[in-house]
């Protein structure tokens, strides 16, 4: 699926503005400060349904822009975009609604119109965003690479999606009757938690069965592609690491695995009123020659391990989706040497993935061949 056009109505900085962008490479090329975050961002809505960079939704509303038939700071997103053979063009779009009572955002999701559920819209699209905070996913934290793999599981099997979806409300409901139990251990409080513990192990198998067959099956993408990058003779390696430990992922040694923890950890898990172990708690890591690239690393080390992840991603993609997706770069390369820069610039041109970069006027996109690329100008257009 590609992107054709663009049209935000009270969108951060934009009041009203169109963008069209071409198949191959589209650059936006200005001053900090100018909104370029802000289309990524935009774009990013109909990939993940909501915002990646802004910690309340309701930061993206247009405060000052108020029409006359809304009283409240309301957006609206639309896209026209259109398969991969450039027929067949379909309107989305995304609205945001502030409830002023309440401080929560309505979104709504439409195609041609019609409204369909969040995930029939961002279905329609697939890609990765590229930002600056995305080169600390090896360095980072665990919930980094937890929020990385979950977005990419999900856009390979929307089936992952839902299941992510109901065990995080089972966790929520778990952990309210483990805060009751630590503070007043009642016996009908331990029943209801063994009905949840219950509940937890279809979707909690699910998700721990999915990430490891999803690792073993980029691993041999990220080791060709983090070898070369490396130029050094190391042996890289990318693991799926469960917090329940587990020697085989078959559905029954999962199963087995996830009830042995219930049941040794209950007492654990009273006193600290919380679920200790679980898929909420995964983590991958990354080494080389055996040894944790978090830790003994370099910081260019780890930014190559991102570059080989991100590309590793984008082919995987390509292949269980069968389409290109579309890459979303925002300021990367001024993060980057010229040797990285030039090879990730190269890499998206060779694959022909549409792509939109940003970038600051101090800090130019090396283009490697003499292709024309597509410069987009951030102005306000009526």
């Amino acid at each position: 699926m590609l992107i054709k056009n663009l049209h935000l109505t009270n969108f951060r900085n934009f009041s009203k503005t169109t963008f069209t962008f071409s198949p191959g490479i589209n650059t936006i090329i200005a001053a900090n400060g100018s909104g370029k975050s802000n289309l990524i961002e935009a774009i990013g809505y109909f990939i993940e349904g909501s915002s990646w960079r802004a910690e309340r939704e309701k930061e993206v509303l247009s405060w000052g822009q108020q029409t006359s038939r809304l009283q409240t700071p309301f957006s609206r997103l639309e896209a026209t975009m259109t398969p991969d053979d450039l027929e067949n063009t379909q309107k989305y779009a995304i609205t945001l609604q502030l409830n002023e009572e309440t401080q929560r955002v309505k979104k709504e999701f439409f195609i041609e119109d019609q409204k369909k559920a969040a995930s029939t819209v961002t279905a329609h699209l697939t890609g990765l965003i590229f930002s600056p905070e995305s080169l600390d996913i090896v360095s980072g934290s665990p919930d980094q690479r937890r929020k990385f793999f979950d977005h990419l599981l999900s856009q390979i099997s929307p089936s992952y999606n839902h299941h992510l979806t109901q065990y995080l409300k089972i966790l929520s409901n778990r952990n309210r009757l483990l805060k009751e139990m630590q503070k007043q251990p009642h016996p009908q409080i331990e029943h209801q938690l063994e009905f949840w513990n219950e509940k937890s192990l279809e979707s909690g198998i699910f998700l721990i069965r999915t990430r490891q067959i999803i690792t073993s099956k980029i691993l041999p993408l990220f080791k060709e592609i983090g070898e070369k990058l490396l130029h050094k003779p190391f042996v890289i390696n990318l693991l799926y690491t469960p917090s329940i430990p587990i020697h085989e992922f078959t559905e029954e040694k999962i199963k087995h695995a996830f009830q042995h923890y219930q049941n040794t950890y209950k007492e654990k898990e009273y006193a600290a009123g919380q679920t200790l172990k679980g898929p909420h708690r995964d983590n991958w890591e990354f080494t080389f020659d055996d040894h944790q690239m978090r830790t003994y690393g370099s910081r260019g080390q780890q930014r190559l391990m991102v570059i080989a992840l991100y590309q590793a991603s984008l082919e995987l993609l390509a292949t269980e989706k069968e389409t290109k997706p579309l890459v979303l770069l925002d300021d990367v390369f001024s993060e980057l040497d010229i040797t990285h820069s030039v090879n990730l610039f190269s890499f998206l041109e060779t694959k022909g993935f549409q792509t939109i970069i940003t970038a600051c006027t101090d800090h130019p996109i090396p283009k490697t061949t003499n292709n024309p690329l597509n410069n987009i100008e951030l102005t306000q257009k009526d």
